[in-house]
């Protein structure tokens, strides 16, 4: 599943600092924040596409972190998804 964000770096940081994260914003495209459950990686431009590195059994939840600080009114659809893909 392929999630997105289209604003600001700043903004970004903003909305995942309860996340209690390291950020490393070192690459010239992509931004990377570290949490406890795994990595996820930012790619600003040209669409803002978020994507996760972790163990297969903590990804979700890193995800649903993310889900929730982005946007807590689309995690009812996220639940949906996920429990589509495992049914």
């Amino acid at each position: 599943m392929g999630s997105k964000f289209t604003g600001s770096y700043e903004e970004l940081q903003t909305k995942l600092s309860t996340l209690n994260g390291v950020w490393d914003d070192s690459h010239l495209n992509k931004k990377v924040l570290k949490i406890k459950d795994g990595v996820m990686n930012w790619f600003e431009s040209p669409n803002g596409l978020i994507n996760f590195q972790g163990k297969a059994d903590t990804k979700p939840n890193a995800h649903a972190l993310l889900v929730l600080s982005l946007a807590p009114y689309t995690y009812f659809m996220y639940l949906l998804v996920i429990m589509a893909e495992v049914l």
